[in-house]
């Protein structure tokens, strides 16, 4: 299985509220995962979003 973070941990690691991540993630912006009620976000694609959100 895939390194996969919470939006909490995202938002952490990115210097951005919860709700910022979760609007990107429901835009598209930021890959997830639904499993059960819970939303996860591949380790791999914070790098490539952090650099998209920069710019």
């Amino acid at each position: 299985m895939e390194n996969l973070k919470t939006i909490e941990e995202v938002a952490a690691h990115l210097g951005v509220h919860r709700l910022v991540i979760y609007r990107a993630c429901k835009r598209g912006e930021l890959p997830s995962k639904k499993i059960g009620r819970r939303i996860y976000v591949p380790a791999a694609s914070l790098s490539q979003f952090d650099d998209v959100r920069r710019a």
